[in-house]
């Protein structure tokens, strides 16, 4: 990208742990390297993004080359957003008048619950905590 190094956001499952990609969406970078990209397998539990680690600095190219069906889509602009679709391929999923954020919010709501564990209501606000401590280790 450009010559120069840049980097993103990805959850340990993403940047450790070999998950493939499940979830991604573009937001405002916070330093000039960081293009902005936020990426998750999709897996994450509410309580995961509760964790202080939960998200870690992946440089751009190491991603792309461990997930080349994300290159197509690195161009979008920020408040763009995709889910990997049931026949592995990506689908937009952001709104123009949702945030990133939102969308994660969204998508962690959407996500099937086993009965009796935790309320939906819940689960959205642990989600709305966990999205705010995120932007705020990262602006610290």
């Amino acid at each position: 990208m450009d010559g120069k190094e840049v980097f993103a956001l990805a959850s340990r499952p993403v940047a450790e742990g070999g998950e493939p990609i499940g979830y991604m969406f573009r937001e405002e970078g916070r330093t000039e390297r960081d293009s902005g990209w936020r990426f998750l397998s999709g897996n994450e539990s509410p309580l995961y993004f509760m964790e202080p680690d939960c998200m870690t600095e992946v440089r751009m190219d190491d991603l792309i080359k461990a997930n080349p069906d994300i290159a197509a889509f690195l161009k979008a602009p920020v408040g763009t957003g995709y889910r990997r679709n049931g026949k592995g391929g990506f689908e937009a999923e952001v709104r123009e008048d949702e945030s990133a954020g939102g969308q994660l919010m969204k998508v962690l709501a959407d996500r099937p619950m086993r009965k009796g564990i935790v309320s939906s209501g819940l689960l959205l606000l642990l989600a709305a905590v966990a999205v705010l401590y995120i932007i705020f280790r990262i602006l610290k």
